[in-house]
Order: structure tokens, then sequence, then C-alpha cells
């Protein structure tokens, strides 16, 4: 069933508390808690580019955690326990926990979009380009560095959001179009409008993900990727953020002539329940997950936190005659528009909202059986075209919406069975072809349609040893003719596909290869400090390397010479 979103308004919103944070990064999308506490990283006075982590309680209490060295960032993501956080420069993720620090994908060269950490501070998700900005991926791994696996996107990506647990990530593009993908890579949804997507936020599970774009739409997407509603803001979308069930939400405009921009809280449906002019433009915004607090930083480390008051309607709902006619009027223009998906959505979505109504159910019940047949012809027209995959999927809507169907129901099983069958074939003829790629996305898809399979799960697990064992022997040939870099980017593609130990002990060794090779070319230049630096992690990896360790005293030794200052250990702060 798509989800219902309960019904929420807003009665009035509260400053809590304003303070400005000389320095400070703007608010982080999930530093806020349900108490109203937030965490943001506050510049140590006397420290160039050191800060604490600091949570800062409704009561005034400021509480100072852990710290962390860095360079200018484009933007900083904290979670609110303080213990982790992430970084973006241009060319750099770095990944904060505790006291260390990491960089995500450190040995590829690339241009980053955008960047999350989950609530939890485990999951990391990552958009990003190639430095000519021509090719476009989206990564997802741990906060310890580790990439778990990465997704290559066909057109410009221009935002993400990950779900508060993790487990869901959602992609926006420049052409409109969005993706949701579950922790295993497996595609959930798509959607297309035609806006460029300027701003995502997801729910705590990721079933329910709000957009924003360029001309100012704000538009709210279920579980199956239908949209719930939308509504028409002034101006293009810079900032969202919602609560942990999806039942507010806070967007941002950026500067319109002479104004700083506008914050605008929506509730229930996509209706309008407060905005507020601010002095200055708005950087950074969170919304708690219980929905009753809102925080705001701008550029200048000013730091704001909102009590948002939910009127009745919060609880009870909507019960008006007026309500219902305008939900039916809405639904009636959705279905002439011939989007039948998002009408029946409209009216699914209200009737839990307005129990009273026997004319809303009514409605409801003759969408739903338009909606089937319709939808029952159009899957049968995918089956004898041998499109199994449409055919699955529009079953599947339909069992959705109406799951005591069993007329639908068997045939989604039906579907499914001719579907599986097809998908084997196809990867039989696949592999005879060589095309080990393409195999293993069909592969990917029979599993996804029936997870409990064991035929394709083994085909899957040999396929990729077999892609393994050819990415490594590739990686043998690139060092042997001096290609480091390629060598490494190779094994990390065996490693991706198979992380046995005797994989990642050649991809260790690669990349000590690598960092030494960087580490003689900046010595070769007389670039001293950065030679000091490679060589330095190449004894982290492997300490008893000579060639390191001799050409680390060389380097030592002709930078005091040089200027006779006392050598500063870089490395061990990035560590």
């Amino acid at each position: 069933m798509p989800q219902v979103i309960p019904m929420k308004s807003i009665r009035s919103v509260n400053i809590c508390w304003e303070k400005r944070f000389r320095g400070s990064y703007p608010v982080s999308r999930f530093a806020l808690n349900d108490t109203g506490s937030l965490c943001i990283a506050v510049p140590r006075p006397l420290e160039s580019r050191t800060y604490d982590i600091t949570r800062l309680s409704l009561d005034g209490g400021i509480e100072t955690g852990n710290s962390f060295s860095v360079e200018t960032l484009i933007r900083l993501e904290i979670t609110n326990s303080g213990g982790q956080a992430i970084g973006m420069t241009a060319d750099d993720l770095y990944l904060f926990t505790g006291e260390s620090k990491n960089k995500f994908l450190a040995e590829r060269r690339l241009s980053y979009i955008d960047g999350m950490v989950s609530e939890n501070g485990e999951r990391v998700a990552a958009g990003f380009s190639d430095l000519n900005g021509t090719s476009f991926a989206l990564a997802y791994g741990h906060l310890t560095g580790k990439a778990s696996w990465t997704r290559d996107v066909d057109v410009p990506l221009t935002a993400i959001a990950i779900s508060r647990d993790g487990n869901r990530i959602t992609i926006g593009t420049e052409l409109g179009m969005m993706w949701q993908i579950d922790a295993a890579r497996r595609d959930m949804w798509e959607f297309e409008q035609k806006e460029p997507i300027r701003a995502l936020a997801s729910s705590s599970d990721g079933n329910c993900v709000v957009f924003g774009t360029a001309s100012g739409v704000v538009g709210c997407l279920d579980s199956e990727g239908a949209r719930l509603w939308e509504t028409h803001l002034p101006g293009e979308i810079s900032l969202l953020a919602i609560s942990g069930d999806g039942s507010i939400c806070a967007a941002v405009s950026p500067p319109n002539g002479e104004t700083p921009g506008r914050i605008t809280c929506l509730s229930g449906r996509g209706s309008i329940g407060w905005e507020f002019e601010p002095e200055k433009p708005v950087k950074g915004l969170s919304v708690s997950p219980n929905g009753r607090y809102l925080a705001m930083g701008t550029r200048d480390g000013l730091q704001s936190v909102y009590e948002i008051v939910l009127g009745e309607a919060g609880s009870s709902g909507l019960n008006g005659s007026a309500d219902v006619r305008a939900i039916l009027e809405k639904a009636r223009l959705e279905e002439e528009a011939g989007d039948l998906e998002t009408a029946f959505n409209i009216l699914v979505g209200s009737l839990s909202s307005i129990p009273t109504s026997a004319e809303l159910a009514e409605e409801s019940a003759k969408l739903r059986d338009r909606r089937a047949a319709a939808g029952f012809l159009a899957a049968e027209k995918y089956l004898e075209d041998e499109d199994y995959t449409s055919a699955i999927n529009s079953l599947a809507r339909l069992a959705g919406g109406d799951p005591q169907n069993q007329s639908i129901l068997t045939r989604y099983h039906q579907a499914l069975d001719l579907g599986i069958t097809a998908k084997m074939d196809e990867v039989k003829r696949l592999l005879s072809e060589e095309r080990l790629d393409a195999a293993d996305s069909a592969l990917l898809k029979i599993i996804e349609w029936n997870p409990y399979l064991l035929e394709p799960r083994e085909a899957l697990r040999n396929l990729r040893a077999k892609r393994s064992e050819q990415e490594a022997a590739d990686a043998v040939r690139m060092l042997e003719t001096g290609k480091v870099t390629d060598a490494v980017a190779a094994l990390e593609r065996a490693s991706t596909l198979d992380g046995s130990e005797a994989i990642s002990a050649k991809l260790e060794l690669a990349k000590t290869r690598l960092e030494f090779e960087l580490g003689m070319e900046h010595y070769n230049e007389k670039r001293y400090r950065e030679a000091i630096f490679q060589f330095k992690k190449v004894l982290i990896r492997d300490a008893g390397n000579a060639e390191a360790s001799r050409y680390l005293g060389y380097a030592q030794k002709f930078l005091q010479d040089a200027g006779g200052e006392t050598i500063t250990d870089r490395f061990s702060k990035l560590e």
C-alpha cells in the first residue's frame, strides 16, 4: 500500500533561542533531536581550522564534545549524537568519527556534488562526478571510509538524500528524474518530472521523500514513488527538511531581488502553515524527527531553534465537506489528465484522515476499480510484448492498492514466474556473450523479484568471482606497465565484487605502491612536505618499507636544512 502520511496542521511557530557563533558552519540536516537540542561545529578561537562539536540545549546548556581539524568546507553534516560528521570540499569527502578522520573514496579524483551521513552516524552516501563533470555516480558506504558500492548515473546529478536509518538513498538530477535505491543497491522506484531537482529530504525509513525544484515546486512522493501532493512556492528551492514521519516539511527559497529569501513550513498534504522572511539568507535547515522543532543557520553563524506548535488537525484530521470536495476535485483533475496513479493516491491517502466521509470511500472504491481495469489491460499488453519488468511493476502497483483482488494477485505471480524464466534465459545468453555487467544486473533483478530463489544467488556469486578474477588479472598487467592508479581502481572493483583476503591484500599493496610513487614525485620536485606526508602514509600501511623510511629521512633532513623549521606532523592530524 502507498505510504499514508499523518495529517497535521501548524498552529504557530515560536522562537526558542537565537545566538551567533562566529565562524560556525550552518545547521546540518540531522543535527536537531526530539528534545530541541542542536549540534553545531564551533571554531576554537586560538586554533586555526579546528572545531568543537557543540550541543546546545533548550535550557541554555552548552556541551562540548569531539573536535576535528579540517580545511575550509563547502558543507558540514553533523549527527545529533555529536560523535559523527562528514565534511565536503570540491574534491574530498572527510569522515569524522570520535577524534579520527578518514576520507571517502580517498584514492579517486572526484568532484563532489552532495553528501549525507545517516542519523545514527553509520552510513554515508555521496554524489559526485569526474573532474571534467562529464560522468556522474552515487557511492554508499560506512563512516569508516569503506565504500559498499557505487552506481553510475546517466544524467547530471544535483542532490541526494539518505533516510535517517541509512537504508534508502534518493537521487535527484538536472533533468528532473529521481530514483530511490536501498542499501543493497536495489531500485525501489523511479519518478520523473520536468523541473531540475535542487533539494531532497527523506523520512526516517525513506518511505516519504520531498523534493524541491528550480521553479519553486515542492512535492512529496510515497514509498512507491507516487506523488502524494505538490505545492508551488516563490523562487528556487535551495533547502528542504522533514520530520521522521514526513508530516512536517520546511523549505527555503533563496534570495530573490532585495529580500534574503523565505522559509516556509508545510503540513498535512502540502498546506502552508507558517512563512518567515529572515534578515539574512538561510544556509542550513533541520526539522526534529518528531516535527516539534525547527532549526536554521545563516552564513554568518547565526543559529536559531523554533518550536512548532501543532493545531488540533494534527490529531483528528480533516472532516469538513469542503475538504472532501476539494480532494475529490483534485483527484478528478488528475484522472482527466491521464494520471490515474496520482488520482488514486490522493483519494487513498485521505481515507484515514477523513474517517467520517462515506462519499470519499465510495469514490475511492470506484476509482480503484477503474485503475485496476486500466492497469490490468496495460499489464496484459506488456506480457504480450514480453516486457516482463513493466508487467510485474504494473501488477505490483495494482496489488498494493487492491490487496484483496485475487485475480490481480494471481496474474502478478504468473507474471513473476514468466519474468524469472525469461531473465534466466537472458542471463545465459549474456554470459555466452561475455557481457558480465549486464548479466549481473539481470541476476539482481531476479533476486529482487524473488529473494528466496537459490539458483540466481549461486549464479551471481560465481559471476562476481569470475569478474573479480578478471579485474585482478587486469590489475597485475597494469602494475607491470606502470599504470598504478588504474591498477588500484581495478583492484577496488575486484574487492567490491569479492571481498576476499587475497584481493584485499593485493589492493593494500597496490595502494602502498601508489602512495610511494606519489611521494617520490613530490620528492623529486623538492616538495618535501608533501613527500613526507606520502611516505608516512606508506609506513602506516607497511611499517617495514625500507625505501619509504629512507626517503622519509632524506625529505625531513632537506626540509630542515632548507628552513630550519620544525616539521608539523600533518599526517597524525589526518588520521
